[in-house]
């Protein structure tokens, strides 16, 4: 499902795949500890948030983002193969696909939080992952031995 955000007012308001509305921030300040990003920086074709979970979407919902979209797209499974340079993705990907991801020139954000070992296999809401600290955190991966990588494709 397609969403589209507003660039205009600096806010808009779109929804996620289960049809929820959310605001989102048109330009934030990329939340790894560095400085504030440059709109160029900032701004790409397609916004992929890629989440099966209930909680971690109505948590996303409620965050001011780390780039600023011309399409938003909520799955609950990414194609690797849809991805392009001009894209970025916010989700919990396997490292391995972190760096295929980079590799392709796209930028990548982990919801980071850390799981007491009492509430893994639970499902966490909105509140349960601000409780624990969770964050928005860009990271870029390269397979070290890349021909081992190609042979898992």
């Amino acid at each position: 499902r397609l969403a589209l955000g507003c660039r205009a007012a600096g806010r808009g308001v779109v929804a996620n795949f289960l049809g929820e509305p959310f605001v989102m921030c048109a330009l934030q300040a990329v939340m790894s500890g560095s400085e504030p990003a440059s709109p160029a920086d900032a701004e790409v074709a397609m916004l992929w948030v890629v989440t099966r979970h209930a909680g971690a979407m109505r948590w996303l919902d409620r965050q001011c983002w780390p780039v600023r979209a011309q399409i938003v797209r909520w799955v609950p499974h990414l194609d690797l193969n849809l991805v392009e340079a001009d894209h970025a993705v916010i989700g919990t990907l396997p490292i391995h696909w972190v760096a295929q991801l980079c590799a392709r020139g796209a930028r990548y954000w982990h919801l980071v939080f850390d799981v007491p070992e009492a509430s893994r296999g639970v499902e966490l809401t909105d509140d349960a992952l601000t409780a624990l600290g969770a964050a928005l955190i860009e990271y870029r991966a390269e397979a070290v031995s890349p021909a081992a990588a190609m042979e898992r494709r």
